[in-house]
């Protein structure tokens, strides 16, 4: 199979940790596992060192982006990859709040001039809308 370096790692780390350590994780999280995860599945479904029940795990395990990099990807990769998507799959303490500080970081180019009257109101705007979006 032809993958570059980046894909290659990825595959053999996890097939160490799920072959040799006997670690069956639930989901990987990658920054390319749009990209990445077929590429995966396709070196479970064809290589040997793999038993039967731990081979069904890993072709069905979840391989999501992570929320960091999820809004860096086009609208349509971001729905079906993810997290939202994946049952038991949460998100930690910090993420929702560092999810929200880049939406408001989009901002500043705009407001970097601004009078802090209007950066105040403008936030303010951009809050409520981040908000709705949720509900």
């Amino acid at each position: 199979m032809k993958v570059g370096e980046k894909r290659a790692y990825a595959i053999c780390l996890l097939h160490i940790l799920m072959c040799v350590h006997n670690v069956w994780p639930f989901l990987s999280l990658y920054d390319i596992n749009c990209r990445w995860s077929k590429h995966f599945r396709h070196f479970v479904s064809h290589s040997s060192g793999w038993s039967a029940p731990l081979r069904a795990w890993a072709l069905a395990m979840a391989m999501p982006l992570p929320p960091f990099h999820i809004n860096m990807h086009i609208a349509e990769c971001a729905e079906q990859n993810s997290l939202k998507r994946i049952a038991g799959a949460g998100r930690g303490n910090g993420e929702p709040t560092e999810i929200f500080n880049r939406f408001l970081g989009l901002c500043g180019a705009v407001l970097q001039y601004a009078a802090k009257p209007v950066r105040v109101t403008w936030l303010q705007v951009q809050q409520g809308e981040w908000n709705r979006k949720k509900e």
